[in-house]
């Protein structure tokens, strides 16, 4: 007998009618149609079952309310009063009383209830325990006498959070006449073939009710025999047997075993899984046995190399769902070389395509990493067999291509890492279905570091495929990446630098890939030394500061033209043009202080490399004259000069009557002079070997009498350097030194 595997509790409860929720529809009519509630068929919403409730395998958030006491999933179908044995087509029907119904509008019979019927759907209890409950409120049979008169009742249809199970649970039943007859109670998949419904004999009561035979068996029922208030009939959901057993981060003498535990978020609370695991081939019960509340186990203490097998079965029966069938055997050996990133073999990077040593991949036994995100869930995010490679990043500026073939499996997937997973490296490239179903990908000359390692991982793009294929690291063209600086909002910087400092400090720029920008129009504004229509240019930026005239110098190294244009700025006029730019050249009259743009272009298909270099074009040497000293008329002075820039120094002095010059690289320099009168002397100029300098300040000699010998205690003589001293008796004279 065809069934769905679920299982069947009756039970006794008190019944609690829908508080809130939304109502559907409430009859308006005492006659056999719509607005009496006779044959109402409404889809509900998606979403308005608030969590996902798995049915028959399938996953639903609404489903179609039919008044005749029964749910659907899926296509909605015109109504019927045989919800199980019908024909019709749609995914899934739950009746809790399928059977001609009616709902009352009012009831005439003074020893009735006066009611109105309505279907409601809402919401109980708390996640993760809440329901989803739709409840029929004062229905009754068709066949009946007198429309809006006899007998009615209430149901509901009860779907249970996490553990899917069905619950119809009855109300009171009220009214008369109730002639006999039955209703078609219980579940049906996509056919009226694949059943689980309930059977009652006429004359026995509801809670002895039995599994139906075939798919038209009726729950009968008479006067004496109809459900007893709070009567509950509850589908049992099976215990989800476990599905995709895999293997996770597989090393030499360990792996961690990992399942899915079920279609669908598969709540049960409580749940456990029973895991066992042995040489491959053992039979169930022989070998060792782990009972573990987690989708994963990890075994150690394996041996290198071996062979072996598991099953995982799960207990539901916390919740009265049963143990489900065992998932397996699952093979698996322990893991080798390539199988971790830690253990990943180095592959070559050839210098070109036909250079390259094809590697060849076998799938792995393992997932030794997190799943990926460039592929789908239907098999290519989960690499449950992969491979791990690597190789150094060359240093040539050119881009990486890794490329695949087909083996003996033609669907694979494959990711480069920065680094391998648990040491913060992640995966900056994934492809799957380049070519066909193999990836490939290329790693541009700025994505990666020169002398880095980078790891390549591929697995079968199927969860249960195996196989083989191959692949290739080598270099390639460079990627065409316009450089940073390719438009002028966004230029990169260079400075003035100090005398002298060229060469040594040049700034390495590039118009490799430079596209068409420039200002001031479509192309740029166009340069007074190159009538080109494209011009494919870069901009530098730089400030002027406190230089004067400075140079600048370029110098291609892989570009084999270039040229240049100075602006005032981003939108203003050209300064100066060079064709070609190559050399060294002068620049003069800027304003201080002030930023610039200089433009650089290649000729269409000789961009490259090149470098600029800036400095100062003048030392800006200082002099500075200083002293003051008295002497004798036939004494000598010093006057001191203080000078700043490059030596040697040619300086000009005068004494007011003539120019004297002198050479130097001492500073201070020191200048002898023996004036015969009192004389100021003054700086005329300076000079270094780049340019003038500027000169300031005064020096002066004081010249006196030579002076007479006099008696006295003490006299001291500016014209000599003795300080002579008589005694009294005139005797003898003593000379001391005079002091500094």
């Amino acid at each position: 007998m065809a069934q769905l595997n679920y299982s069947f509790q009756s039970a006794a409860e008190t019944y609690q009618p829908l508080i809130g929720g939304t109502t559907l529809i409430t009859a308006t009519d005492s006659l056999n149609n719509t607005t009496s509630l006779n044959s109402y068929v409404s889809t509900l919403p998606i979403g308005v079952i608030p969590f996902v409730f798995y049915y028959n395998g399938s996953g639903y958030t609404n489903c179609t309310v039919n008044s005749n006491g029964y749910l659907t999933f899926g296509t909605s179908a015109p109504t019927n009063v045989n919800p199980i044995s019908s024909a019709a087509n749609y995914a899934g029907a739950l009746a809790a009383f399928g059977r001609d119904l009616i709902g009352n509008y009012r009831i005439s019979n003074s020893g009735d209830p006066d009611t109105i019927a309505s279907i409601r759907y809402g919401t109980t209890g708390v996640s993760p325990n809440r329901k989803f409950v739709v409840e029929y409120n004062n229905f009754r049979p068709t066949s009946t006498v007198g429309q809006g008169t006899g007998p009615n009742f209430s149901f509901q249809i009860r779907l249970t959070e996490g553990t899917n199970n069905i619950e119809y649970i009855y109300g009171n039943f009220v009214g008369s006449p109730w002639p006999s007859g039955g209703a078609q109670v219980g579940l049906r998949s996509q056919n009226n073939t694949v059943f689980f419904n309930r059977a009652v004999a006429s004359g026995q009561p509801w809670v002895n009710s039995t599994q139906g035979p075939i798919n038209n068996s009726f729950c009968l029922y008479t006067a004496a025999t109809l459900p007893v208030s709070g009567t509950v009939y509850r589908f049992l959901a099976p215990c989800p047997t476990p599905t995709s057993l895999s293997l996770v981060d597989a090393l030499p003498t360990s792996v961690k075993l990992r399942w899915n535990s079920a279609t669908g978020p598969g709540g049960y609370p409580g749940s456990s899984y029973t895991v066992q695991w042995g040489p491959a081939g053992f039979a169930l019960g022989t070998s060792t046995t782990v009972v573990t509340t987690d989708t994963f186990l990890l075994l150690t203490g394996l041996t290198t190399g071996a062979n072996y097998d598991y099953y995982v079965q799960r207990n539901c029966t916390s919740t009265g769902n049963g143990l489900s069938t065992y998932a397996g055997p699952k093979n698996f050996t322990t893991g080798g070389p390539t199988e971790d990133c830690d253990n990943a073999v180095l592959v070559p990077v050839a210098a070109n395509l036909s250079a390259c040593l094809p590697t060849l991949v076998t799938s792995g036994v393992s997932q030794n990493g997190p799943n990926s995100l460039c592929s789908d869930a239907l098999g290519g995010n989960l690499p449950n067999d992969d491979r791990w490679y690597k190789f150094v990043a060359p240093g040539n500026g050119k881009r990486i291509v890794i490329t695949t073939t087909a083996g003996t499996n033609g669907d694979w997937v494959m990711e480069v890492w920065n680094s391998c997973p648990g040491t913060g490296g992640f995966a900056f490239k994934c492809t799957d279905d380049i070519t066909g179903g193999m990836p490939a990908d290329t790693i541009c000359q700025d994505e990666y570091t020169p002398g880095q390692t980078y790891y390549v991982r591929l697995w079968t793009y199927s969860q249960t495929a195996t196989g083989n294929m191959t692949f290739c690291v080598y270099e390639d063209a460079p990627c065409p990446i316009a450089p940073s600086y390719d438009i002028c909002d966004t230029p990169a910087v260079f400075p003035i630098s100090g005398v002298l400092s060229c060469p040594g400090n040049e700034l390495i720029f590039s118009t490799l890939f430079a596209t068409p920008s420039g200002v001031g129009g479509s192309n740029g504004a166009q340069p007074t030394c190159d009538g080109s229509p494209a011009l494919n240019d870069i901009f530098l930026k730089f400030n002027s500061g406190a230089t004067g005239t400075f140079t600048l110098t370029f110098n291609a190294i892989t570009a084999t033209d270039l040229r240049a244009q100075l602006l005032f700025s981003c939108s203003e006029f050209e300064i100066q043009c060079f064709n070609p730019a190559s050399g060294t050249h002068t620049i003069t009259g800027l304003n201080p202080s002030a930023p610039y743009i200089l433009r650089v272009w290649s000729a269409n298909g000789q961009g490259g490399t090149f470098s600029v270099c800036a400095q100062d074009a003048c030392d800006d040497a200082t002099a500075l004259l200083s002293g003051s000293s008295t002497i004798c008329s036939t004494g000598v002075a010093q006057l001191r000069v203080d000078l700043t820039g490059l030596p040697p120094w040619n300086v000009t002095y005068t004494n007011g009557v003539s120019n004297f010059n002198f050479s130097t690289s001492t500073t201070p320099h020191f200048i002898n002079v023996s004036p015969t009168i009192t004389t100021f002397y003054n700086l005329v100029s300076v000079s270094s070997p780049l340019c003038n300098g500027t000169v300031d300040g005064v020096g002066s000699v004081n010249v006196v009498p030579p002076p007479t010998v006099t008696l006295a205690p003490f006299t001291s003589s500016v014209c000599s350097n003795q300080i002579i001293t008589l005694t009294g008796d005139l005797r003898s004279v003593e000379r001391i030194q005079e002091p500094e």
